[in-house]
């Protein structure tokens, strides 16, 4: 499973295109969206580990640690 991390400026803007929405359904990509200046994550892809849910609004630094 492939997790990609994005800033939540570039998600606004770039994934939430059909065409780009398309292309990460069919490759079953599961996004990290997080916000550079509140350093947390706004939003997971349905298609993410279940577990990582729980991780919503935390601390962005935690969890790059960890």
């Amino acid at each position: 499973m492939l997790y990609l991390a994005v800033p939540i400026t570039v998600y606004n803007e770039f994934f939430i295109l059909p065409f780009i929405q398309s292309v990460i359904k069919k490759n079953q990509l599961c996004l990290v969206v997080y916000n550079i200046e509140q350093e947390v994550i706004s939003e997971l892809s349905e298609s993410g580990y279940p577990g990582f849910k729980d991780l919503k609004d935390v601390c962005l630094s935690c969890v790059l640690r960890a």
